[in-house]
């Protein structure tokens, strides 16, 4: 089964055919989908409403932008197995970076320099599962940084 998670703030309605992550902690998001922050991060969520650009283009999360968390970390609930996953990192108001944005203990970063606002980078890989968790980490305060995150597939 193919989906997305889109992250955004709370208000913004999530983009169809998406699902929502709005900073909410680990837990049951209803059909079946669970999901969330080993924190809650309810306010590091964001809707740029950069003009030209869709919700899912201008919503991110902030990976813990004030530093409330150690171990800043992402899960779905998934079968273990091989999956090929995407990662979309897009700011449409400032730069960031990815060069600590790791998935399944594998770098998804899209090299060591910012990306540039406005562009997207796309990661793919394929990783393993084998604690029933897809599991994506980064610091947004450490070095190497992991700033934000847009949308995962």
């Amino acid at each position: 089964t193919s989906f997305g998670i889109n992250f955004q703030d709370e208000g913004t309605t999530t983009p169809s055919g998406w699902l929502g992550d709005y900073g909410q902690q680990y837990g049951d998001r209803g059909s079946g989908y669970y999901y969330g922050w080993n924190c809650d991060y309810p306010i590091d969520g964001r809707n740029r409403a950069v003009s030209g650009y869709s919700d899912l283009d201008n919503t991110l999360m902030h990976f813990d932008r004030d530093g409330a968390c150690a171990d800043t970390a992402w899960e779905l609930l998934v079968a273990n197995g091989r999956y090929l996953v995407s990662i979309t990192y897009l700011d449409t108001k400032h730069e960031g970076s990815t060069a600590g944005c790791i998935m399944e203990g594998q770098s998804v970063s899209c090299g060591s320099g910012p990306y540039s606002i406005g562009s997207s980078c796309v990661k793919t890989l394929e990783v393993t599962v084998s604690d029933s968790k897809l599991t994506m980490s980064g610091e947004r305060n450490g070095s190497p940084q992991c700033s934000t995150v847009n949308r995962i597939q």
